[in-house]
């Protein structure tokens, strides 16, 4: 996605949300993001801006917020010892100001943590479409765990395919985040897991993570095959233990059998997720489906797991293409009704991850017919030819190739 598109979403559902809560939270797995949504603010929004010093108490947070206030819109706060009271005039003195929006960057740590009642008690005071935009590195589970969250909280999320803005984890389920369309990213409540201690703990994990369901042969014949029962129990046994200790929470629960997600985590992947909107877009109408074809097509950034060479992981890799392929080429057929341009372009990407099908090649070629580049179809042609032999051309596409050539 590139900035220009970037900036408009945020903006777009900025809009949208402000409408709706009096606290719009930035969601911290696109942190690097941030700083565009910052940029507008202050720029366009004439927001008041706060920077949260590190690990603050209550009362050092409330006069930081004060200050910035007093010094950037020129208002005086007789502020009071009590926070509520302080919240409160806060929160008047925000609804006299001309602009709407107070951004409060660094909301982490022990000073997210002590300012949350104040900042509650701040944002259901505010009228009209002020509110309060909070920005952090990790996701402040003290904020989203109180009753009235729900209700203020809007979660500004970009790309909103992968998390909802309406999301929010609750304080007894630890949130496990997967992205496996790259080389592999995990998040455990907004915390990065970036230290595996080795190879062997992340393997497993994604491994795990992608079935969902293993029993322990499927396990042991994947990773120890060549080690006794005996010796694979105990490596997977401490591997595991390693696993849970990184996340921090319990991954894994035995049944009946079986070793499956435990209930008490909550999980966000993004291999599951377009899947199933692949395997609800095949059954639904083309306006339903096309949405749910982009939302595949945005979920897949890049190949799966491209940090991991096993034959397990190469076997996902190349389903997955094949669904991105599949799913590029059923949104080019909706689209070309509409926009035979935007088609192509879809065409393009397929062909690039599926050269070797033929329907996807047809379908290309009469576009690049059609749009009056007959070269670029026979290059088109040329390179099946080459990747698959001759011998292997299907009729239909020796006739589009005919056509092509009659009209020259």
């Amino acid at each position: 996605m590139s900035e220009k598109i970037l900036y408009s979403t945020l903006i777009t559902e900025y809009e949208r949300l402000s409408k709706e809560k009096s606290i719009i939270l930035l969601h911290p797995s696109t942190y690097p993001q941030h700083y565009l949504f910052k940029r507008f603010l202050l720029q366009n929004l004439d927001a008041i801006y706060v920077h949260l010093p590190q690990n603050s108490s209550t009362q050092e947070c409330i006069d930081t917020i004060a200050d910035a206030i007093q010094l950037q819109s020129k208002k005086k706060l007789p502020l009071k010892s009590n926070w509520k009271t302080a919240a409160n005039q806060i929160a008047q003195t925000l609804n006299q100001l001309d602009s709407d929006t107070l951004y409060i960057d660094g909301f982490d740590g022990n000073s997210a943590e002590n300012i949350t009642p104040t900042i509650l008690q701040i944002a259901s005071n505010l009228e009209g479409k002020k509110c309060i935009v909070l920005a952090g590195r990790r996701f402040p589970m003290s904020l989203s765990s109180h009753k009235e969250a729900e209700e203020l909280i809007g979660i500004l999320q970009i790309p909103q395919d992968y998390w909802s803005a309406k999301y929010i984890p609750t304080h007894n389920r630890p949130l496990i985040e997967v992205r496996a369309f790259s080389e592999g990213h995990v998040w455990v409540n907004s915390r990065l897991i970036d230290h595996w201690e080795g190879q062997l703990p992340r393997l497993l994990f994604f491994f795990f993570i992608d079935r969902a369901m293993l029993t322990r042969d499927d396990i042991f014949r994947t990773f120890w095959p060549e080690l006794s029962i005996k010796d694979a129990t105990n490596v997977f046994h401490v591997t595991k233990s390693k696993i849970n200790d990184l996340l921090g929470v319990p991954l894994m629960v035995y049944s009946s059998g079986y070793y499956r997600i435990s209930p008490d985590v909550e999980l966000r992947y993004d291999a599951v997720l377009f899947q199933e909107a692949i395997q609800n877009a095949d059954i639904a109408e083309d306006e339903e489906a096309e949405q749910l074809y982009r939302k595949a097509i945005n979920l897949y950034r890049h190949d799966f797991l491209t940090s991991i060479d096993a034959d397990w992981a190469n076997r996902r890799r190349n389903e997955m293409r094949e669904m991105a392929g599949d799913a590029l080429f059923k949104l080019a057929q909706i689209r070309q009704q509409y926009n035979t341009e935007e088609a192509l372009g879809f065409l393009i990407r397929a062909n690039a991850m599926q050269p070797q099908r033929q329907d996807i090649v047809r379908e290309l070629m009469r576009l690049y017919v059609q749009q009056d580049q007959p070269t670029y179809a026979l290059q088109v042609f040329d390179r099946l030819s080459q990747l698959i032999g001759k011998d292997a051309l299907e009729i239909a596409t020796l006739d589009a190739l005919k056509q092509i050539q009659a009209q020259r």
